[in-house]
């Protein structure tokens, strides 16, 4: 996942200062100031002050070194749609430019993206364009998406798809189109995520080294290849840059294809090569699914080899198995829930055996009460995982069975802090039985 920082307003302001005059930076200042007011009210999904979005927005424009009229426009590009603010009080306020921003984003905003086929996505773009008089207003739209996407894990599953889907085919083509590679490349990192989450986890984990690390070692590649360079008096410029996932992914051949029953067959048989070839293959995937389940990397490792492990043990009888994926994953789902309930519900549920456990190939967990009990240790998981805040006001709702008012009362926080937190929770818990749905009902 590409690394960001959410920068304090204060940091924003330091960094304008850099290339922008004191007349300039408080222009900008004053927008800030005007969109704080109007949004004063107005929280995320995540909970947090609304005022957070238009701040990253304007950061990420700022990065880009844009003007003092784009970045008051980046803050109040939400003004008039979800506040009382008008286009006419910004107009007197901010200018005829800054309003015009603003008005443009907004009506960008409105645009309905349906069609999936290549001739009307290329209309849609098109239709960006020519919309926007003012190529900012595209610049302002493409920085609106990048902090959304950034931001997206509190929204349902659905949402989250159809989302990156449209900023896959609409906004980083545009990005691309601009020649702004840089939330081109972050737009298809995050789209791929949440598109194809578990290719992206297996490609996470086939390339280990951090993206910093990554830079670090081309920067160093390329200072030894200039000085060879140089030693030959051959003058000329070098760049480079770490590939982003997504385009690392785009770039992969498929894998060499090998017969399922064959490669079996080959490891109930001892053939330690055939093994290798399938622990390859399928631990990326077993990793990244455990890994979006339990939210640790470490946690997904050790259950990931603990499971391979096992594999090995009896591999006598894997070349019955019909159907390998999922049964992979059938066997990494109850590993998942072995490992919440000795974790999280060892008072609630006796221990279980130490003893690693495969069920039995031709096993039927289709039994109601099992799946219930496998939901609601994935639901005490999710739980278990919230920051305490939240975690303190679902359990005082759902256990204690106090009403919003009741919890406000008792935490002294205001009743629409305890909505937005039940909303997030249960917003987890949808996201979590989304996933476990999908992939095992």
């Amino acid at each position: 996942m590409p690394e960001t920082h959410v920068i304090s307003v204060e940091e924003f302001f330091e960094m304008i200062k850099k290339y922008l005059n004191d007349n300039q930076v408080a222009f900008v200042h004053k927008a800030y100031d005007v969109a704080a007011k109007a949004h004063a009210n107005q929280r995320r999904k995540s909970g947090e002050p609304y005022i957070i979005h238009p701040l990253g927005v304007a950061t990420i424009l700022a990065e880009l070194q844009m003007d003092e009229t784009t970045l008051a426009a980046a803050f109040l590009h939400d003004v008039v749609e979800d506040t009382e603010t008008t286009l006419d009080q910004l107009k007197e306020m901010f200018g005829v430019k800054v309003a015009d921003l603003v008005d443009g984003v907004t009506k960008l905003g409105k645009i309905e993206y349906i069609s999936k086929e290549d001739q009307q996505i290329e209309n849609y773009r098109k239709m960006f364009l020519a919309m926007a008089k003012d190529i900012r207003v595209i610049m302002i739209k493409l920085a609106d998406r990048l902090h959304n996407m950034r931001t997206m894990k509190y929204m349902p599953v659905h949402k989250q798809q159809s989302i990156s889907r449209e900023t896959m085919e609409v906004y980083a083509p545009l990005a691309h189109r601009l020649g702004i590679y840089t939330i081109k490349w972050e737009l298809e990192d995050l789209a791929f995520r949440y598109m194809e989450p578990e290719i992206y986890y297996d490609l996470v984990e086939q390339v280990k080294v951090k993206r910093r690390e990554r830079e670090a070692m081309i920067h160093e590649a390329m200072a030894e290849i200039k000085e060879h360079l140089d030693e030959q008096h051959i003058k000329c410029e070098i760049q480079g840059r770490p590939k982003n996932f997504y385009s690392i992914y785009k770039k992969i051949p498929p894998m060499e294809t090998f017969d399922e029953k064959q490669l079996l067959k080959a490891i109930s048989e001892g053939d330690e090569k055939a093994f290798k070839t399938f622990f390859l293959y399928y631990s990326p995937r077993i990793k990244g699914f455990i890994n979006g389940l339990l939210q640790s990397q470490e946690e997904a490792e050790d259950l990931s080899q603990d499971i391979f492990l096992t594999l090995w043990n009896n591999r006598s009888s894997l070349h019955t198995i019909n159907n390998l994926k999922p049964y992979l994953f059938r066997i990494s789902k109850n590993a998942v829930y072995r490992h919440i309930e000795r974790t999280l519900l060892f008072r609630n549920y006796q221990q279980k055996e130490t003893e690693k456990y495969i069920p039995p190939l031709e096993s039927n967990e289709t039994d109601d009460n099992i799946h219930l009990k496998e939901l609601e240790l994935l639901v005490t998981m999710v739980v278990e995982k919230m920051p305490p805040q939240r975690q303190k006001i679902y359990k005082m709702s759902r256990e204690s069975g106090m009403n919003n008012e009741e919890i406000a009362r008792e935490l002294s926080i205001n009743k629409r802090t305890v909505e937005n937190h039940l909303s997030q929770a249960l917003t987890d818990i949808r996201k979590a039985l989304f996933i476990t749905f999908i992939l095992f009902f």
